[in-house]
């Protein structure tokens, strides 16, 4: 019986993961395609009916100066009306973008981070200095696993790190990708860094990094502020050398 059921999981499961982490794999791949659903559903579906509304308030504007006796109040509310459309249609399009950055599907991993840290940081009012290489070339699952550590990281540089710049680098050395992410604000404590004392947002980066066989590191550097280090393989190794 015991041999049987080791040869059942030998074949289930890949060999460089034990079947907890293929299983969190499943749920993280899982995840990202419910993630590029929603995405989406918003762009077309909501995106199309907001379109819709916004044209049919259009109309009536049209038809309320058209009138022989405009009434302000309408006009004004129109006005209103459609200032708003717009407000919850440039939301809806960074949400939907958040959720799948268009520029993951379309072009590479480089410009898609690039994109994503100046959006965010025009709206943070933070300064960005990048080097970031265009060229870098992962697998889907690696890139998409790069870009949601990163996206995690710049957000929390912005809710608690009180920074006024970022530094992002993405380079690619020999046969590994090395992604650094720094910035000026309170900086962590100490380099013995510990994942479990903190939020769920910095212990999912560390899965995300776990499942890609990756090295993540979170380094208090001599100029100060915070270093969010990641190292990971173009080869795609399954087998995690987190420090």
């Amino acid at each position: 019986m015991d041999l049987t059921e080791r040869q059942h999981s030998e074949t289930t499961y890949p060999k460089s993961r034990n079947p907890t982490q293929y299983d969190r794999a499943s749920f993280t791949k899982g995840v990202e395609h419910e993630r590029f659903r929603i995405a989406r559903e918003l762009h077309d579906d909501l995106g199309q009916a907001l379109t819709g509304l916004k044209m049919d308030v259009a109309w009536l504007t049209r038809r309320q100066h058209e009138a022989r006796e405009e009434n302000p109040a309408i006009a004004q509310r129109l006005a209103e009306m459609s200032g708003f459309i717009d407000d919850t249609i440039d939301k809806m399009r960074r949400v939907s973008q958040e959720l799948r950055p268009p520029e993951l599907d379309a072009i590479a991993i480089g410009i898609a981070l690039e994109t994503h840290t100046r959006q965010l940081a025009a709206r943070a009012g933070l300064k960005v200095f990048a080097d970031i290489n265009p060229d870098v070339d992962l697998t889907d699952e690696h890139a998409i696993g790069l870009f949601r550590i990163a996206q995690e990281a710049l957000t929390n540089i912005v809710r608690h790190a009180a920074a006024s710049a970022v530094w992002i680098s993405l380079t690619e050395l020999n046969d590994h990708v090395e992604l650094r992410i720094r910035d000026d604000g309170r900086g962590t404590a100490s380099n013995a860094f510990d994942f479990g004392n903190h939020g769920s947002g910095l212990m999912g980066m560390q899965e995300r990094a776990q499942l890609m066989g990756a090295q993540l590191q979170i380094l208090r550097p001599d100029q100060g502020g915070t270093l969010i280090f990641l190292r990971v393989s173009l080869h795609g190794s399954d087998d995690p050398i987190i420090q």
